[in-house]
């Protein structure tokens, strides 16, 4: 398992955030390299400084927010000048606040969240609804029905994964990846049920865990069959309470149109909705709105 050096990290921060108060910069930390594209889109460069969580970790989303609430101490002692910020994506983590009564967000005082979209690339949809921004990428409304399938597939065993995680604080792997790539490029059949879906992920779990039969990862295969969990958590996502851009996750979108229709590379589908049209409406998004706030208070347009 990797792990990033934290004190490095923390003290390649505290750099930063010298520098920032120092010369009136102010940084936005971003989870990757596709944030790190948008933001540099949008965002006055030359006004602020855009990172991205450079160092190496398992979470990057999770390590950021624990480095900004680190620098949030010295913060404290710079009159709370918010010199440094995080922006993370919400996940599914507003799903399970609302389903389990948890409390991930707010994640903490100097990081802004996508919620309520799960992340960059739901937010950059939001001006469409799911059937105009499938239509746009020239899927027939017969591969709809199938992709919203998936999509709550995926999700349901994300949001299981988090809670898993939550209530056992232990990491929890699945190899989405490697069964996106089997989909794609081994002509395997698609499942046509979720327990088939979760029966082709536990496989290759299996074969890629070294001790898998004790491992946390077994246990919460186990823990989502028990109590027919599995089909609560599916209906509960399918219901009328949960809007699709709470849930689903911006990558296994760009898989679900390649599967089902342009059988392009992901960070090509990714990419074209990095357009003009789009950018211009983050702006009006909660997040983007709450920097705009934040660049205020540091006397700075942002965009």
């Amino acid at each position: 398992m990797l792990k990033h050096p934290p004190d490095v990290a923390y003290a390649e921060a505290k750099m930063l955030f010298h520098q920032s108060k120092r010369k009136k910069r102010p940084t936005i930390i971003v989870e990757g390299n596709y944030d790190l594209k948008v933001f540099q889109k949008v965002v006055n460069t030359k006004l602020v400084n855009i990172n991205s969580y450079k160092w190496p970790s398992n979470d990057n989303k999770g390590d950021l927010i624990k480095l900004v609430k680190r620098l949030d101490n010295l913060d404290k002692e710079n009159n709370h000048q918010n010199y440094v910020v995080g922006v993370v994506d919400a996940d599914c983590d507003l799903v399970i606040d609302q389903f389990y009564k948890s409390n991930f967000i707010p994640y903490a005082e100097n990081v802004f969240d996508t919620s309520p979209f799960t992340d960059l690339n739901l937010l950059l949809t939001s001006r469409l609804n799911l059937e105009e921004y499938l239509s746009a990428e020239n899927l027939s409304s017969s591969d709809f029905n199938n992709i919203y399938n998936v999509l709550a597939w995926f999700s349901a065993i994300r949001t299981l994964k988090k809670r898993f995680e939550n209530l056992k604080k232990k990491p929890v792997f699945l190899h989405f990846s490697d069964m996106k790539q089997d989909l794609l490029e081994k002509d395997k059949n698609t499942p046509k049920t979720i327990e088939e879906f979760v029966e082709m992920l536990e496989i290759l779990s299996r074969t890629k865990i070294r001790g898998y039969s004790n491992s946390p990862t077994k246990k919460f295969f186990d823990f989502i069959r028990n109590n027919n969990r599995l089909e609560k958590v599916l209906n509960m996502l399918k219901g009328g309470d949960v809007k699709y851009f709470q849930h689903v996750n911006g990558h296994d979108l760009s898989f679900s149109v390649r599967l089902f229709g342009r059988r392009t590379r992901d960070y090509q589908i990714e990419q074209r909705l990095i357009n003009p049209e789009n950018l211009d409406y983050l702006k009006q998004t909660k997040l983007f709105m709450q920097l705009r706030e934040w660049g205020n208070h540091h006397h700075i347009e942002i965009f």
